[in-house]
């Protein structure tokens, strides 16, 4: 039995499969399985058919008998999913930077972990993308004129900002992983390495601000330079997007995977300095507030990491 998430998912990668292969074939089971040719009359859905080959070549086969062709593909069964699949409106093609499938299977997930979450990457699914860029627009635009105006206090706008940095650097280095997996084909050794350069990033960028010797006497200088450092880290996905369309394109043939790898991992350093210098900027900036030195680190901590925890879902697919 099908459900409606699952049927999109596997909607999406038939129609996939047909933009490459004109013959195409799915066996239902307990795992649904794609066979795709361009050779026609290779595939085959009639059991009997099959257990002759079974015969003919003497395929010595423990786990696949004529029984259980039989009633794997049973007519009822193809009829079954032909249907469910046939009237999925709109299936869209997995691409290399418009995986809808990854986002599918993320449902799936979702689904099984809590229906609200579920419901909430539908809705999300739904909308276009000039109404979410949008929308955040207007959202950053009010946000800034609240703060601007002084109706918000400053310790608010400082801890939001934290909150806004954790959701950008972790919804950063997902695209980063996935778009890497997307242009080389693999992903688990880079993994490591995207993740150990944007640790030691953040390293790097702690240091050079508490080397930088700022004086807690002249807050304003503090302040000037946290703002300037945040603009960066709300400009940084959007020139990111260009760099990664450039990567996808025009670059990628140009770069063996070795130095593929070099570049994402400098990219991924260059993020985790500019959120070091952010977070070691928003300490010095809270000082003298009132706020207790003890709690200002382990407070901000704790932000960063709730809007790490924000942009995990909230990367509903790459650029």
């Amino acid at each position: 039995m099908l459900g409606p998430t699952q049927a999109r998912y596997l909607a999406s990668i038939k129609k996939t499969l047909l933009q490459i292969f004109p013959q195409t074939m799915i066996y239902p089971g307990d795992q649904t399985r794609f066979f795709a040719t361009d050779i026609s009359g290779v595939l085959l859905s009639d059991y009997a058919a099959l257990a002759n080959r079974i015969f003919e070549r003497d395929l010595q086969l423990r786990y696949i008998q004529e029984d259980t062709l039989q009633d794997a593909l049973s007519p009822f069964r193809l009829d079954y999913l032909k249907s469910i699949l046939d009237g999925i409106p709109g299936a869209a093609v997995n691409r290399d930077f418009f995986p809808i499938c990854y986002f599918h299977n993320l449902m799936m997930w979702a689904m099984q972990w809590h229906e609200g979450m579920q419901k909430l990457l539908s809705l999300l699914a739904e909308l276009e993308l000039r109404w979410i860029w949008g929308g955040l627009a207007v959202a950053g635009l009010v946000i800034t004129v609240i703060f601007w105006t002084g109706r918000c206090k400053f310790r608010m706008a400082v801890a939001g900002s934290i909150l806004v940095s954790g959701a950008v650097e972790m919804v950063l280095q997902l695209v980063f992983l996935l778009s890497f997996q997307t242009v080389e084909g693999f992903v688990y050794r880079q993994l490591a390495l995207i993740i150990a350069f944007f640790m030691t990033g953040l390293a790097v960028g702690a240091g050079w601000v508490s080397r930088l010797n700022l004086s807690p006497s002249k807050p304003n200088v503090v302040h000037r330079l946290f703002m300037a450092v945040h603009a960066l880290v709300c400009i940084l996905p959007c020139g990111l997007m260009l760099l990664l369309l450039l990567i996808h394109g025009e670059i990628r043939d140009f770069l063996s995977p070795a130095a593929m790898g070099w570049l994402f991992s400098i990219l991924s350093l260059t993020t985790g300095i500019l959120g070091g210098v952010h977070f070691a900027l928003a300490v010095m900036a809270m000082a003298g507030t009132g706020v207790a030195r003890e709690k200002i680190g382990g407070g901000f901590y704790a932000l960063d990491l709730a809007g790490a925890a924000v942009g995990i879902p909230a990367k509903r697919q790459p650029v």
